[in-house]
């Protein structure tokens, strides 16, 4: 009998396999709408994608085919189709400013569609889980459908944010430890946002001018951001030769690191480098992003563990994980302009807080000409010691929508003999809980739903935390198999 278990330990200084859509949007379904003039009411749809952390993986690659907004009535637009490879593990702590999308017409909108291809994982110690290991569930063609229609509005600014988390994603089938099988049915959450000035978003591109009167540049991604939707006829569209470029803030606040690695300032950048900036979204005037932190050339991403506190020197031992093709420890220089965060929260930290026995995650260059070993560091993420998730399995009874309590049935492995035991479970306020169901259409249906949802017999899936009592068990996500 086969046993399907959960990998779990997706370390937070990765953010969990997570999408996010941020839609400007004035536009709708499957035929755009008029206005009084004659003029059609169309906007923009910008896409972001994000993910999570994991210790179980130093990459998840997968390849995004196309996002699309489906309308009740059956009209759909999409936002982008075509073949963009990400590597998830690289968006952590930041959202990808994947494509934004040209007259998109405006009205409400009950679902998301995400097509994605190709998974691949690659594990911390270095072995690669090629696509042919995976089964993707559904092919990976993913119906989104949100707590609330999204509605279009025109003139306004919609940010629609979809975190595919990779913790609750992955699957493996453990019946032969040697040979497993991995299942990867992505788990996304769907969020309506409308505050663009929180968003810190990332691009990499290539510097095409520079304005040294305004301490700014304009930035060419490739493959480009912009692109052109067919209103209201369900297809896309790029322009061939088009390449809109987004503008790039630099201010007094705004860290650069040169290509070695280290401090530098706006007169580091030069036209024709490859820069990786890190800035809020603002659509003021026009779409650019407000810097707080650029890379100018090659920087390296590794996973490890803090050996040492950091010294009077401002560095510290760093052991990488196997997967990262360094063997023993290096030392880590850090910068006062390097950019200190806590995962998941984004809660900026000090030196101080880089003490031994932490996981982190480290953006830099790696000098091979010391030694030991020298990273230079510009960004350092720091795993918070409370994000490991308990994930149970079982069946769900007696739900009490008063008290958001239900009872769960555990399941039991295959190869251990244990009693049923009835286990409390409190579903936290803020706490989300999807449907997960099958499409007659070969699509894997996603739905946000209430808790009043839940009934006897239920089979779920539950993420959280036991009281420091022991009980109850406080969940903050809940995956329902089935659905309506």
């Amino acid at each position: 009998m086969k046993t399907l278990k959960n990998i779990n330990g997706i370390f937070l200084a990765f953010l969990s396999l997570s999408f996010i859509i941020i839609s400007t949007l004035t536009g709708c379904g499957s035929s755009a709408p008029v206005s009084s003039d004659g003029s059609t009411k169309t906007g923009k749809v910008a896409v972001l994608l994000t993910d999570g952390p994991t210790s179980e993986f130093s990459e998840v690659n997968v390849t995004v085919n196309e996002v699309s907004l489906l309308s009740d009535d059956g009209g759909s637009v999409i936002l982008f189709s075509g073949e963009r490879r990400i590597n998830l593990l690289t968006l952590q702590e930041v959202e990808d400013l994947f494509t934004v999308t040209e007259d998109v017409p405006a009205g409400t909108y009950g679902k998301i569609r995400l097509m994605v291809s190709e998974p691949e994982f690659v594990k911390t110690d270095g072995q690669i889980v090629t696509t042919s290991q995976i089964h993707l569930v559904a092919n990976g063609k993913i119906d989104l459908v949100p707590d609330h229609p999204i509605e279009v509005i025109p003139g306004e600014i919609l940010m629609v944010s979809l975190d595919c988390d990779a913790e609750k994603s992955i699957f493996i089938h453990v019946s032969n430890p040697n040979d497993p099988v991995y299942q990867f049915r992505p788990v996304v959450f769907v969020n309506v946002l409308r505050d663009f000035d929180t968003r810190l978003v990332s691009v990499r591109g290539e510097v095409v001018s520079i304005d040294t009167e305004t301490h700014s540049f304009l930035l060419r991604r490739n493959p480009a951001i912009f692109h052109m939707s067919k209103m209201g006829m369900g297809s896309y569209q790029e322009e061939d030769g088009v390449r809109y470029l987004i503008r790039v803030e630099v201010t007094d606040e705004t860290r650069i690191f040169d290509a070695s690695g280290q401090p530098g300032n706006f007169d580091s950048l030069v036209v024709g480098q490859g820069v990786h900036v890190r800035g809020i979204l603002s659509f003021e005037g026009d779409l650019h992003l407000k810097a707080g932190l650029i890379e100018i050339g090659r920087f390296l991403r590794m996973a490890g563990e803090i050996t040492s506190g950091i010294d009077e020197g401002n560095r510290f031992v760093f052991r990488p994980d196997p997967g990262f093709g360094i063997t023993g420890e290096i030392q880590v220089q850090v910068y006062v302009e390097t950019l200190l965060l806590e995962a998941v929260t984004r809660q900026r930290l000090n030196p101080e807080d880089l003490t031994a026995g932490k996981r982190v995650l480290i953006e830099g260059v790696l000098d091979l000409a010391t030694e030991p070993d020298l990273l230079h560091a510009a960004l350092i993420i720091v795993k918070p010691p409370e994000f490991n998730l308990t994930n149970l399995k079982g069946t769900l009874f007696d739900p009490d929508p008063g008290s958001r309590t239900f009872l769960l049935s555990q399941d039991c492995p295959a190869d251990l003999n244990c009693a049923t035991v009835l286990l409390s479970v409190h579903v936290m306020p803020d706490a989300v809980i999807l449907s997960i169901y099958p499409k007659e259409d070969n699509y894997l249906g996603i739905e946000q739903v209430p808790f009043e949802s839940l009934k006897n017999s239920d089979r779920v899936n539950v993420f959280g935390k036991f009281d420091p009592s022991g009980s109850p068990f406080h969940a903050t996500v809940v995956l329902v198999a089935g659905g309506s």
